[in-house]
C-alpha cells in the first residue's frame, strides 16, 4: 500500500534542511509548466542572476511605492 501524504510529510521533515531543499527541487523540476509559467520562471532566474551579479539596482518597497504613486498621479 502506498504511503499517505501525512506519512510522506513526516518522513520529509526527518530529512536535513539541505535534503528537504533537494527534495523540493527534484519535485519541482519534474512539474510540467505552461509556456507562460516557463517564461515567468526564465524571467525570475534572469532577474536573480542580475541581482547576484550586481547588475540590478534594488530599491526598498517604500521608495518603489512612492515612485509608483508619483508616476500615476502625474499621468492623471
Amino acid at each position: 500500500m502506498p504511503l499517505t501524504l501525512t506519512q510522506v510529510e513526516k518522513q520529509a521533515f526527518m530529512l536535513s534542511q539541505d535534503q528537504q531543499l533537494q527534495l523540493v527541487q527534484d519535485i519541482m523540476s519534474k512539474q510540467v509548466l505552461s509556456k507562460a509559467e516557463e517564461a515567468w520562471l526564465d524571467k525570475a532566474e534572469r532577474r536573480a542572476q542580475e541581482i547576484d551579479n550586481g547588475k540590478a539596482t534594488l530599491i526598498d518597497s517604500k521608495t518603489a511605492f512612492t515612485t509608483l504613486r508619483a508616476n500615476l498621479k502625474s499621468k492623471h
